[in-house]
């Protein structure tokens, strides 16, 4: 056992070398979110008739460029979706798009929130996941 246990067990390092290394390997580790994505059930469940008027009801005050709601398919399952943009007080403005998708008794509410500038290519991408969705 003692053998196979030294085969992983690196050798010494100074510790200003690791530290340096450490250095070296932190812009790396650092985060910036560039996009949030979320997908949750709402409260009480919308009729299929309703869905446009909850989606339109949820919009926050404020909010510009308000698309039209449109349909949209989910893994068969029929929704809505709308776009809109909030510019935050003293930061860049953030385009929305936001979805609602009714299966099996439930709402399932699904946003991307991104900067403007960077929503096509996020968008694309949710786009990407959902046309590979499959409900369990």
């Amino acid at each position: 056992m003692a053998a196979v246990t030294a085969e992983c067990i690196s050798e010494s390092v100074a510790a200003t070398t690791r530290a340096a290394k450490v250095e070296a390997l932190s812009s790396w580790s650092a985060c910036r979110m560039r996009a949030i994505s979320s997908a949750r059930s709402t409260p009480q469940p919308v009729a299929d008739d309703q869905l446009a008027q909850y989606l339109t009801s949820v919009i926050p005050a404020g909010a510009t460029a308000v698309s039209p709601t449109e349909p949209i398919d989910v893994d068969g399952m029929s929704g809505v979706v709308t776009t809109f943009v909030v510019i935050p007080s003293g930061a860049a403005a953030r385009k929305h798009e936001e979805m609602v998708v009714n299966r099996a008794g439930n709402t399932y509410d699904i946003s991307l929130s991104t900067a403007q500038t960077s929503f096509a290519l996020d968008e694309a991408a949710l786009q990407a996941i959902l046309n590979g969705w499959r409900w369990a």
